[in-house]
């Protein structure tokens, strides 16, 4: 029995070190596919609690020189596994996106927790986008304009606009097709500048409108990097949204004419490979109900052996609450990294 229990987990062991060395070995190769884990551990000062988001799973695969196919999917610790992002991006002179994605508006809707340095987004944006920010079915059309300088300008149809849930607790950032399709899509045009007035430095402008069924969003986002080498850097980005609430938006129904205004500001320097420092403020205000807040927060990341594994810290000051704080570890197997520069 005894010569039993070891061989059974020696094989145990051999399977799970083929499985991790299965996995490293097809995210970390050359090969057009890969496949990358993703989680988090956390601890908030607040209320002395122990959090993690969970595993995420992010496949990508080259179709083409210039087509790529990503895949988001997200297994929380309490809840059933769900999908982030599936889609199909051809990326040329001409773009085309299609699939369920989070449409191009601004900077920080698109990006994924696990990039941020500053461990979550802002309140104001978290109460305009949702928790999880906004996803939905749909496709853009994009062309690259012939202009000095470097420019692009996108249309985009998606199935159901920002804010709207189709459950009955909480959000979900689930594929969902409802009878939205019969109510109408939602439509909007973008545009992206690019320029360089001084060397390794860049200004990059977007502007941003969708509507649709009686909702309406628009956006303006600004961003100076200056990089003047692979791991040092300045960063200066900025982002303004104005949107409509109505009674589907996560549950809030204050007016049917109601609207939310959010703005934040982010100043950050990558000093080298391992460390980076910044700053974040926040503003938000409702148009018609007399309710504000706003936020400023210090933060940091610090990556101590290469781009898997990275430490980050966030030290935040709402109007309405005291002071708290967090730190929390991401780590990675696989060419997806945490590690932003």
């Amino acid at each position: 029995m005894k010569k039993f229990l070891v061989s059974k987990n020696s094989t145990l062991k051999f399977s799970l070190c083929f499985i991790l060395w299965t996995g490293i070995s097809i995210a970390e190769n050359k090969h057009p596919f890969s496949i990358s884990i993703l989680s988090d551990f956390s601890y908030s000062f607040e209320d002395s609690a122990f959090r993690s988001s969970g595993l995420e799973l992010v496949s990508m695969g080259k179709l083409g020189t210039q087509t790529m196919v990503m895949a988001y999917l997200h297994s929380p610790l309490n809840g059933s596994p769900m999908v982030e992002e599936v889609f199909v991006d051809y990326n040329g002179a001409h773009q085309i996106k299609v699939g369920y994605f989070r449409p191009n508006i601004g900077w920080m809707n698109k990006a994924h927790f696990h990039t941020y340095n500053f461990i979550s987004s802002p309140r104001g944006y978290r109460l305009l986008m949702g928790e999880a920010h906004w996803a939905s079915l749909g496709a853009v059309a994009g062309k690259s304009l012939p202009l000095p300088w470097k420019s692009k300008i996108s249309a985009q149809l998606f199935n159901n606009h920002f804010g709207e849930v189709d459950i009955q607790d909480g959000h979900s950032h689930g594929i969902t097709i409802s009878d939205s399709l019969r109510q109408g899509m939602v439509s909007g045009i973008s545009t992206t500048h690019s320029f360089t007035p001084i060397s390794h430095g860049t200004i990059t402008l977007k502007a941003g409108t969708l509507s649709g069924r009686s909702k309406k969003l628009q956006g303006l986002a600004i961003q100076w990097k200056y990089k003047n080498d692979p791991y040092r850097s300045w960063i200066i980005k900025g982002e303004y949204l104005k949107g409509d609430i109505s009674d589907s938006h996560y549950g809030i129904s204050f007016h049917p004419d109601e609207e939310l205004n959010t703005a934040y500001i982010l100043l950050g320097r990558q000093f080298n490979k391992k460390f980076h420092l910044g700053v974040l403020a926040n503003q938000w205000a409702y148009h018609l109900k007399s309710t504000s807040g706003n936020s400023a927060a210090i933060y940091f990341a610090y990556a101590p052996r290469g781009d898997s594994w990275v430490i980050r810290g966030k030290i935040i000051n709402e109007s309405d609450s005291l002071l708290k704080g967090v730190i929390q570890l991401n780590w990675a197997l696989g060419t997806h990294k945490p590690q932003r520069y």
